[in-house]
């Protein structure tokens, strides 16, 4: 059992002294090794202070100490009780102030935006975010307690809300574009449901709603298709009605019903968005260049007195919102606490653990300052408008977010409906780190995390189901020294300690030489502006660690794509070396079975037996293997020069070479002598090899092989295929394609992964 007594005696004396706590209020015995001080500071301060009593008798929970003593705000509620839900262990109060919530929404499914406690009265100023507010807080609700009761007696003002979101969108393609209801999170700037944070919202929304209606028994399938309609419309380009600008990083910020667009770096919109998995790592490029951006920019998003900024540069003046009293200019570039509940977790998931370190603490010295009374917006000298407070202090949500930001961060903890789930993203290396007397619905969990091994030990005193992921980068887990796979998902005995062991490597963040060498070739063709097929594919679908003798360590950094792999073998050479990223000799380990891991080391294996082109399965094409015995892999079977000459030679399924004159084709005489391990190229593969943006050795290495006919099915229909195998590529060239996708690079990437790991990425749980 996890040590924590005393860290649990001093937040137990300081909850017991805090002036608001109710008789017959159960409280928290939860503790953590990270910073005791600042979470009994935060309780007491956030959450102990603002409980008030309604006239009815049930407890709520206020705004703030100061600015909103008399009112509770269904936003407030919704980021509170993701942070506190992970403290507490009684969950009456948000119980109560959820259905107070629910009690006073409209038939239209429009949920008060606040409500006042004394007076009794209850108003939405036109704000969009509290109905997907209160339906995740209902879902954290019901995830903490397991209360499914509560959700049973309240699903359908739950279906009215999620019914009220759909009607935004009036023409079915996903998006809303009902411009009603046009504010959200403050009164300063006039945005829109139209708004990557809104549709962040709607899309978890949506998809807690489903989780919602199957745990209580009921087809959750209408709410999944709403999600997935919203996310395809989201991640269309602007021209095509979507939220992606073409070049840059960041989806824009908002659209208006009447055409304009703000177009700016929103923190808390794209973080939601990441949250939420509206933004995720199987988007590619634009997940990482996302985090990139925000890496690269850090520096401007913690202001001195806190983080984290609501934008990049601030808002234009322009979108001031039109409201009395005329909010102050500062505030239009201003960072609020409460940002911090989804920056932490979410950088750190991405792989910038350092950057997410450095907002924590810049949180912890904010409310150190204030002895815990943490601010809710401000911004120094050094902001676009100057300075200023709000001064407002002791807010219900910006003090949870110290809360959601370690505990959903640094230990990796989500509550789920169906799940304890934990996947540890370390922030430092604590002795004796770890959690002790998390109440999840029945049961008290307790957690040891080894940041340092990788390593970390759950144990229940009830039977819950857990998920169990690697610590941080990790690529799979091993679960009481037995390999699970990716992740582990199983039923906790009681009082018996599980022990996780994170295995390999698994990294999301792309190293900027890999990310130069893929702009510099593939970026206009994403973009459109060139008319080509991918050199190396649309985005990297997995970039982990791999065993090397001659790198530090043992393990070089690689990143998949498509068509092939990125290497990085000595990081500690010249960047500006153009072989400082290399491009593996792939496609020579698939056809000779010899697995290379160092410069002169190899392991053995047996040749690939995936077809050289076309569809993975049901393909006459020959394999990598049916190669062997004409491909040149020792300097050996050279062919002589046959420049002008037709190319007619075919290969079939068991690599058996044959002629067929009907196939001769003026674009594929040879136009080409390559010496080096003597090999012909027909003038179609070379005009294409000249026409990279990447030196042609660098790109595809030598031929191995001469240019073969195959038969292989494409689409699911045979064809004749012309086919050619380099050191590092396979080039193929269609006649029956289109002209600009006739010659095209083979799958290398795809088939050397499964090759090596048994399986394709997207075959894998964890992609």
């Amino acid at each position: 059992m996890l040590r924590c007594s005393a860290l649990a005696a001093m937040l137990l004396s300081l909850i017991l002294a805090a002036p608001s706590l109710r008789a017959g209020t159960r409280t928290t015995m939860t503790a953590s090794r990270f910073d005791a001080t600042t979470e009994a500071q935060l309780l007491r301060n956030g959450y102990l202070a603002n409980i008030v009593s309604l006239p009815d008798g049930r407890q709520v929970l206020r705004a703030s100490q100061r600015a909103y003593q008399t009112t509770t705000w269904a936003r407030d509620l919704d980021y509170a009780i993701s942070g506190y839900s992970y403290l507490l262990d009684d969950m009456t109060i948000f119980g109560n102030n959820i259905q107070v919530f629910l009690e006073r929404t409209g038939p239209d499914g429009v949920v008060p935006e606040t409500i006042n406690i004394t007076e009794g009265w209850s108003e939405n100023r036109q704000a969009w975010d509290a109905m997907p507010n209160l339906i995740s807080a209902a879902y954290t609700y019901a995830a903490k307690t397991g209360d499914r009761a509560f959700i049973q007696r309240n699903i359908a003002t739950l279906e009215a809300i999620a019914a009220w979101i759909e009607r935004l969108d009036s023409d079915g393609d996903g998006l809303p574009d009902r411009d009603i209801f046009p504010y959200g999170y403050f009164d300063t700037v006039e945005n829109s449901v139209m708004h990557t944070y809104a549709i962040a919202k709607f899309y978890g929304a949506y998809r807690r709603m489903a989780e919602l209606e199957r745990w209580i028994g009921r087809d959750g399938r209408r709410y999944e298709e709403l999600a997935a309609r919203l996310r395809a419309g989201f991640h269309r380009g602007e021209a095509q009605g979507g939220y992606w600008r073409a070049g840059q990083a960041w989806p824009i910020a908002w659209k208006k019903a009447d055409g304009r667009i703000v177009n700016l770096l929103e923190t808390f919109g794209v973080l939601q968005a990441t949250r939420e998995g509206l933004i995720a790592p199987e988007d590619g490029w634009r997940y990482r260049d996302l985090f990139a951006a925000l890496h690269e920019s850090l520096a401007q998003q913690i202001d001195p007195l806190t983080p984290t900024r609501l934008t990049l540069g601030g808002y234009p003046r322009a979108v001031k919102r039109v409201v009395t009293p005329t909010p102050p200019d500062w505030m239009l570039d201003a960072a609020a606490p409460w940002i911090v509940a989804l920056d932490v977790p979410e950088r750190a998931r991405a792989g910038y653990a350092e950057d997410a370190a450095r907002i924590l603490e810049a949180y912890r010295a904010m409310s150190q300052r204030t002895g815990g009374m943490v601010v809710e917006f401000a911004a120094s000298a050094n902001a676009r408008y100057g300075t200023g407070d709000s001064g407002d202090r002791g807010r219900l949500w910006d003090t949870a977010a110290w809360f959601e930001a370690l505990y959903a961060g640094h230990y990796g903890l989500r509550l789920t409906l169906d799940a304890l789930v934990i996947a540890p993203q370390p922030l430092a290396r604590i002795g004796g780190d770890g959690i002790t007397g998390l109440r999840y619905q029945d049961a008290t969990v307790d957690l040891e995390l080894d940041a340092a091994a990788r390593a970390y030990t759950v144990r229940a005193d009830r039977p819950i189901v857990v998920e169990l992921h690697p610590v941080a980068d990790g690529a799979g887990v091993a679960v009481n020294g037995v390999e699970q796979g990716p992740v582990a998902r199983l039923t906790l005995n009681p009082g018996q300690p599980v022990q996780v062991q994170s295995l390999g490597v698994r990294r999301l963040r792309s190293d900027p030489a890999t990310v130069q060498v893929w702009r510099r070739a593939d970026l206009p063709v994403q973009q459109g502006s060139a008319q080509r097929s991918w050199l190396w594919g649309p985005a990297p679908w997995r970039t982990t660690v791999e065993p090397y003798q001659e790198s530090p360590g043992g393990e070089r950094l690689v990143e998949y794509y498509d068509k092939a792999r990125m290497e990085i073998s000595r990081p500690e050479g010249n960047r500006a070396d153009r072989w400082f990223v290399t491009n593996g000799l792939l496609v020579k380990e698939l056809v000779s079975g010899q697995l290379q891991v160092g410069d002169a080391r190899f392991e053995p294996r047996a040749p690939a037996e995936i077809p050289i082109a076309g569809d993975p399965a049901d393909n006459p094409a020959p394999s990598y293997r049916a190669f062997g015995a004409v491909a040149s892999l020792n300097n050996d079977r050279r062919a002589p020069e046959r420049s002008g000459q037709e190319v007619i030679a075919t290969l079939d399924a068991n690599g058996t070479p044959g002629a067929d004159s009907t196939l001769a084709r003026p674009e594929t005489r040879i136009a080409r002598y390559e010496a080096t391990l003597g090999h012909n190229l027909p003038a179609v593969f070379w005009r294409f090899m000249q026409a990279q943006p990447d030196d042609w050795l660098f790109a595809f290495g030598y031929p191995i092989s001469e240019p073969y006919w195959v038969r292989a099915r494409v689409g699911g229909v045979e064809t004749w295929v012309l086919t050619q195998l380099f050191e590092r590529r396979v080039l193929t060239y269609t006649p029956a394609n289109p002209r600009d996708y006739q010659v095209e690079m083979g799958n290398v990437g795809q088939h050397y992964y499964r090759w090596r790991y048994g399986a394709a990425p997207w075959e894998q749980a964890d992609r």
